[in-house]
């Protein structure tokens, strides 16, 4: 094989050098159009910024004129929350202060909230979550809620954002005093019942307003429904029986947000020292409690040891199984008669419902006139089913009462017929 000549050798080399040469200026005219780029992209970017500084600095202006009207100042309190959150904006730390001392003046001005200045109410709870005191924010939200009128978000979609503020003694009783407020314009109840319920710490008895019982029915029955169960056992009366057998009447309360279910009171006698001589129990006339319910207990305790006192112990325990229950049942009741052996106690349930009912089961409560609870006694409906529209009889004969009641009250339950 022949060796390339010198000039081939040369060529080829000068070929090689020439194409190195040629990538290596590719690169850098590449590298300048994209720093180029980098710059153009940057001004702009700068540029836009300062329009945007710009923008907001006009609006601040405009907003804060006298003769500014609630709307401006509402959208300049959005529009500096949001460059607060840009950093590339650097937002004058003195605006947002310098907003909440405008908008207050011009609050004090009016002497207050009102329906003609709602706009700016809701401009200074903005301010005030911004700056992350709650208290004060929520104390402007309750204001709004009182006023009415219209602003720039509705009155459930304020309540929700006073929902949704830190927790304290403020806001949970600025919350609890709108719940009354705003129940007519809820369509979600379970929702709605488990904000208030929330801020009432479960404590059911902070749900003030009217039908807040329905509600909260209703609420337990839904996906909402949690916490923990809670229901305390108040003695009421005594009814003597044979000998030294009595009944000891009283009832369980449900004071949680949940169901309870089959309540269970153990009467625990005990002697003079305190120990334990006896234990007799009973359950609650109602399966299954609903939040705010009171059932009757009565416990049976026959020809008991000699004791001292008694002790009632209750542990509530949440329902975890709820039947489906009837609604549009009443009570028709004749007047009770007292007999030789008790009580006779009868009358009809009548059936407003629009699908049958089983179990239909009627809970008597006689009371004194001062409400205590003289005595309780369950009889069940005649008949296998209740159809809708229709009456069943039902009866007691033998009712023993404490002593001479004021006035009965009637609880009527049935489930769901499916089949």
């Amino acid at each position: 094989m022949k060796n390339p000549s010198p000039r081939r050798v040369a060529l080829l080399l000068g070929l090689s050098f020439g194409l190195s040469g040629c990538s290596f200026i590719f690169d850098a005219v590449n590298k300048s159009k994209a720093k180029k780029a980098d710059e153009e992209a940057q001004q702009a970017q700068e540029a836009e910024l300062a329009e945007a500084r710009a923008a907001l600095a006009k609006q601040r202006e405009a907003a804060l004129d006298p003769a500014s009207t609630p709307q401006q100042l509402w959208e300049y309190g959005v529009a500096l929350a949001e460059a607060r959150q840009d950093e590339s904006m650097q937002v004058d730390p003195a605006w947002t202060p310098e907003l909440e001392a405008a908008l207050s003046q011009r609050l004090e001005a009016a002497g207050g909230i009102n329906a003609e200045n709602t706009y700016v109410g809701f401009a200074l709870a903005k301010v005030y979550s911004d700056l992350e005191r709650p208290d004060e924010s929520v104390a402007v939200m309750l204001e709004l809620v009182k006023a009415g009128g219209e602003g720039p978000i509705s009155q459930l979609e304020l309540f929700d954002a006073a929902a949704a503020l830190p927790r304290s003694e403020t806001t949970d009783a600025a919350v609890l005093e709108m719940c009354p407020l705003l129940r007519p314009q809820v369509e979600s109840v379970s929702a709605f019942v488990s904000r208030c319920l929330g801020r009432a710490g479960g404590d059911i008895s902070k749900l003030t307003w009217e039908g807040a019982l329905d509600d909260l029915e209703v609420y337990a029955r839904s996906s909402y429904a949690s916490g923990p169960p809670a229901g305390t056992y108040t003695f009421q009366s005594r009814i003597k029986g044979y000998k030294k057998t009595f009944w000891a009447v009283g009832y369980v309360e449900n004071t949680s947000g949940v169901y309870l279910t089959d309540p269970k009171v153990t009467a625990v006698l005990l002697d003079d020292g305190g120990a334990e001589v006896g234990t007799f129990s009973g359950y609650s006339m109602i399966d299954q409690v609903a939040p705010g319910v009171r059932a009757p207990v009565t416990i049976l305790i026959s020809d008991p040891p000699a004791h001292a006192s008694i002790r009632y112990e209750y542990e509530a325990e949440r329902a975890e199984y709820l039947t489906e229950q009837v609604k549009g049942l009443r009570v028709e009741a004749l007047t009770p008669k007292r007999k030789r052996y008790g009580w006779k106690i009868e009358g009809k349930v009548i059936s407003e419902a629009e699908v049958p009912a089983k179990f239909v089961k009627v809970v008597i409560q006689a009371f004194d006139a001062e409400g205590t609870l003289l005595g309780a006694q369950a009889a069940y409906a005649d008949g296998d089913t209740l159809s809708p529209g229709g009456s069943a009889r039902w009866q007691t004969l033998s009712m023993e009462i404490a002593s001479k009641p004021d006035h009965f009250e009637y609880w009527v339950s049935g489930r769901v017929a499916n089949d």
